[in-house]
């Protein structure tokens, strides 16, 4: 992969062009601050993706789960859920 290295300014003042460099020619990016490197742009891989899909499949399963622990708290009928579902469907 080829790295290319700009200071923040020429970074802000072209970061459409830079993004698309990123993306276009898979060119990683190296972000400056007064000469010392402070953050990579680089392209986005299978693995982030499927680290991203992990993430928001984690989450999900918490509030799932935080919303199953609301629910039960809140429960003060005699029949289970089940048997509530189940009671409405005949």
């Amino acid at each position: 992969m080829k790295t290319h290295t700009v200071g923040v300014r020429e970074f802000k003042n072209n970061a459409t062009q830079l993004v698309r460099q990123v993306r276009e020619q898979m060119t990683e990016i190296i972000v400056t601050l007064d000469g010392l490197p402070v953050a990579v742009l680089r392209p986005f891989t299978h693995e982030d993706s499927a680290r991203q899909r992990s993430a928001r499949m984690q989450n999900f399963a918490e509030k799932s789960a935080d919303l199953a622990s609301e629910i039960a708290a809140a429960w003060t009928g005699d029949l289970t859920a089940a048997e509530a579902v189940a009671e409405q469907r005949r």
